[in-house]
């Protein structure tokens, strides 16, 4: 005869094989790496929506937007050019925004009213194959492009910023340009024609200035306890072209027309093609040099 065995029940594992386990699941889910995401710029999706997706790794807060949802750190990439009538939000997040070579401007009611672009502390932004056009002004910061942590920008041209194109603000950061154009630049009487470091650390490699207008106040301004480093460096073509004001630190390493530092002569071209070596070391004799050129409609070459 067969016999049945006796009753029994489960008994629970303890309460702490309990604990451990939800501390591995945990552990493991924080473990892994938040893939980034790719966003194109065209067709229902705008680059502001596109920043917005990437600032907060969603799709459109929620409600849903024609950009694919951000996640991490992302890669916005334009298809066509942008012409912003609007200023776009701010860059909160590790963002790169390649532009494929196209353009972004203002134009409409936001011409010259800000930034195109505008970082704010802990973010990281990287640009690159862009041009940015008619970006500048308003009432705060006033670059057409400000930065408010570490930034890289690469292959990138500004055309027509009002005021400054570049502007550093956050004290400790880092900004690295590499192989940048700036032309038809106009600054005000207070601010450089092509960067402004306020705060911050600036690696400059390969850069040219183009028929830039200073505003009297260099085409680099360097406020206290900020940098500048300066290497390989073309310019042609500029009015009132002195290099540097303020004082902050410039490191100017370039060769050819850009040898030497501040205070030694270094060769610029004017407006007119024509050489002149400025001691920049005397910077306020540029001007009357200058507008005695124009004047005459021609130069000669005059050590000051």
């Amino acid at each position: 005869m067969l016999s049945v065995p006796g009753s029994y029940r489960l008994t629970p594992p303890p309460r702490i094989f309990v604990l451990v386990a939800a501390m591995l699941f945990m552990l493991s889910l924080a473990a892994t790496p938040v893939s980034a995401a790719a966003i194109a710029v065209g067709g229902e999706c705008t680059l502001a929506e596109a920043i917005a997706n990437a600032n907060n790794d969603n799709n459109g807060g929620g409600t849903g937007n024609g950009c694919a949802a951000g996640s991490g750190a992302d890669t916005i990439t334009l298809s066509a050019d942008v012409a912003l009538t609007e200023l776009l939000p701010t860059i909160d997040s590790a963002i790169t925004i390649n532009g494929a070579t196209f353009t972004i401007s203002l134009s409409g009611a936001a011409l010259y009213q800000g930034a195109i672009l505008r970082s704010t502390p802990g973010s990281n932004l990287t640009l690159q194959n862009v041009t940015l056009r008619l970006g500048g002004g308003g009432s705060s910061s006033h670059g057409a492009l400000v930065l408010g942590d570490d930034a890289t920008i690469s292959d990138v041209s500004f055309n027509l910023c009002y005021l400054t194109c570049v502007q550093g603000v956050a004290s400790g950061a880092t900004y690295s340009l590499s192989k940048v154009y700036f032309d038809y630049t106009f600054g005000a009487y207070y601010t450089p024609g092509a960067i402004q470091a306020q705060a911050g650390a600036f690696t400059i490699n390969n850069v040219a200035f183009y028929q830039m207008s200073d505003g009297g106040d260099g085409l680099i301004g360097i406020s206290s306890g900020a940098s500048v480093t300066l290497t390989g460096c073309l310019y042609r073509y500029n009015v009132l072209p002195q290099l540097k004001s303020g004082s902050g630190t410039l490191t100017n390493t370039s060769s050819g027309t850009c040898t030497g530092a501040t205070t030694q002569p270094c060769l610029f071209l004017s407006r007119l093609n024509t050489p002149m070596l400025v001691d920049l070391s005397k910077a306020g004799s540029i001007y009357p040099m200058k507008e005695m050129c124009r004047a005459q409609l021609r130069c000669r070459q005059i050590a000051i």
